[in-house]
């Protein structure tokens, strides 16, 4: 999956360009950014709801019968891959993985890669890697912004391979419909952070896939 490069912006021209919301149905008057019943929607892609933010990305048909299709290096446009090959060139309805892709020079600041998970062809699950600690205190202001404070926020102090140590925020929120918002400044490394928005029924799933890879068995 590619991966793009941070260009600082003021917070005023992220919320212009982002379509990074939190879907409200409530009253021009709320006082909260972000808040409301309806639901939850990152870069126009709401959980709970199937996927028709954008299309697929383009790809070329197999060229030999027993082969499958490949997409080809062009993106001209925000556009999603299906994670499994197989499925190239079919609607995103079923239960699998999308990798979204956008223009080299018109991707989104804040976030090197985007991953959407659907159940069933509803999305259940959005996870963003962000450029790590050199931007987190940029990120997490945006983000409480669009979503209010945190239920939980912490900083730890993280130690790296060479012994160097940096700070690192971690924040946890909790939206309509069960969803739980979660943003990590550095995760595995300091140039990579993440955010992520999962429904119950994601981490169920997430659950499941893990018991099955501990050989776990089911009760």
């Amino acid at each position: 999956m590619q991966t793009f490069r941070f260009r600082p912006s003021a917070l005023g021209g992220l919320l212009a360009a982002f379509t990074f919301a939190a879907a409200s149905a409530a009253s021009a008057h709320t006082s909260v950014p972000g808040s409301g019943t309806a639901g939850t929607a990152i870069y126009g892609i709401a959980l709970y709801k199937p996927f028709t933010a954008m299309p697929e990305c383009p790809f070329k048909p197999n060229s030999y019968p027993g082969t499958d299709n490949t997409y080809t290096d062009e993106t001209p446009h925000p556009c999603f891959e299906h994670a499994d090959r197989s499925l190239i060139g079919t609607a995103p309805a079923g239960t699998e993985m999308l990798d979204v892709m956008y223009p080299v020079g018109h991707c989104p600041e804040m976030y090197t890669s985007l991953r959407i998970s659907l159940i069933e062809g509803i999305v259940h699950g959005v996870y963003l890697l962000t450029p790590g600690v050199d931007t987190q205190l940029h990120d997490y202001a945006f983000l409480e912004y669009k979503f209010g404070k945190p239920q939980v926020k912490r900083s730890v102090i993280v130690q790296d391979r060479m012994r160097g140590t940096y700070q690192v925020i971690k924040a946890s929120w909790q939206r309509p419909g069960g969803v739980s918002l979660s943003f990590t400044g550095a995760a595995d490394a300091p140039n990579a952070g993440e955010f992520t928005a999962r429904t119950p029924q994601e981490g169920a799933r997430q659950q499941e896939q893990y018991d099955q890879q501990q050989g776990v068995p089911k009760l």
